[in-house]
């Protein structure tokens, strides 16, 4: 039985991934979608994959696992498949790397992360005011797109700082992005240019800008703020550790 469970789960390495219980934090809004979806072809659906890592991994395993951060090796081996620069051009300002990191969920590798922002900038609060910074995504999978959208609404409704009634036409906006999916080997870019917006580029070619500090610290606040997507990966992109 275990022989034949994990032979399919090597065919569905292949196929595109559910992102709402891979992108979300676990929580009881987020569980019931677990149990309910179903298996279909030779995806391995997330109810599965729940019992089975029930069986092998400890619940906080399951909830978060960063295994990436920036350091010299690390940064070699995201380079192998796609090339972080070493600093970044935000608006007018040259902007270096402050830190990497790989986001996986049990066996699947979803993407890389790279985090631009000046030395001088610590803490939380700073890295989300009105600072030029820099996440660049870059996905080692297939992953829909409704999905995306209701995973990154689930950690904003949960972060107590922002109000969503504000941003709902500029999130709505920006959420058109994801409307064909994302395939493996895209390049996500959101960058914030204090006064201008923040701008979102996909594989070369800016989509939008959508202007405002308030939906920029949202934004951005899905990766970094104290309510993060997780607090694992958040800290792992803007620890000062040098990968230069």
């Amino acid at each position: 039985m275990i022989k034949r469970w994990i032979a399919k789960l090597k065919t569905a390495k292949q196929g595109p991934v559910n992102a709402l219980p891979l992108l979300a934090p676990i929580t009881a809004a987020t569980q019931p979608r677990l149990y309910n979806t179903k298996f279909t072809g030779t995806f391995i659906g997330a109810k599965f994959i729940f019992i089975f890592s029930m069986l092998s991994f400890p619940l906080c395993a399951f909830a978060e696992d960063v295994s990436m951060t920036g350091t010299i090796g690390q940064l070699k081996e995201c380079k192998s498949s796609f090339c972080f620069s070493k600093t970044a051009l935000v608006g007018k300002d040259e902007i270096p790397l402050r830190n990497l990191a790989r986001k996986d969920y049990l066996f699947f590798k979803l993407y890389f992360a790279a985090f631009y922002l000046e030395d001088k900038i610590d803490g939380i609060e700073q890295l989300l005011g009105e600072v030029p910074k820099k996440l660049v995504f870059r996905y080692l999978r297939n992953i829909e797109g409704g999905d995306v959208i209701k995973a990154a609404d689930e950690v904003l409704k949960q972060n107590p700082e922002i109000s969503l009634a504000p941003l709902q036409s500029r999130l709505d906006e920006i959420n058109k992005a994801y409307a064909n999916g994302i395939k493996e080997g895209d390049v996500f870019e959101l960058d914030y240019i204090p006064s201008v917006g923040t701008m979102l580029t996909i594989n070369g070619k800016v989509f939008s800008t959508v202007p405002g500090s308030d939906f920029a610290k949202a934004y951005f606040g899905i990766w970094l703020s104290k309510y993060p997507l997780s607090e694992d990966f958040r800290d792992a992109l803007i620890i000062k550790e040098s990968v230069r």
